[in-house]
């Protein structure tokens, strides 16, 4: 049995630059559960993921274009520090936002200024050679 578009898999992943700053790691804890098609995980990362095995650890390097993109300057958006309750946290922090429909938007702190923050909503491993370590435990 491979993966198919749909499937629901339960597995473990590692998500990191190839310079090595890793984003998410789940070898060594819990598994995760993921529908595909859902949104859950990224189509980029989904793509790599049909017509495997379970029980098999693969490994992916994939070029910015093929995984999260290349940076996009109109997604550096100037915030009011008025905005950030309980201070503004350091330059380098991931901030999440609550948007109006109730979802959740995550960015970094780029630079503070006197009455604005710059916020970095590009997704952090965008610009980045990627690699993707997968090991599918279960389709169903």
């Amino acid at each position: 049995m491979t993966v198919q578009p749909g499937d629901t898999l339960t597995l473990h992943f590692r998500l990191a630059a190839l310079n090595g700053g890793e984003l998410d790691n789940t070898f060594g804890a819990e598994p995760v559960v993921v529908c595909l098609g859902s949104g859950e995980l990224d189509a980029n990362l989904e793509k790599c993921l049909i017509g495997l095995e379970p029980g098999i650890r693969y490994e992916f390097t994939l070029e910015p274009q093929q995984a999260f993109g290349h940076d996009d300057p109109t997604l550096i958006r100037q915030i009011a520090k008025a905005a950030f309750v309980g201070g503004v946290p350091a330059p380098g922090s991931l901030v999440e936002f609550i948007q109006p429909d109730g979802g959740a938007l995550a960015g970094v702190i780029r630079e503070i200024g006197s009455d604005q923050v710059a916020v970095d909503f590009n997704h952090p491993l965008s610009d980045c050679v990627v690699r993707f370590e997968v090991e599918i435990l279960a389709i169903g």
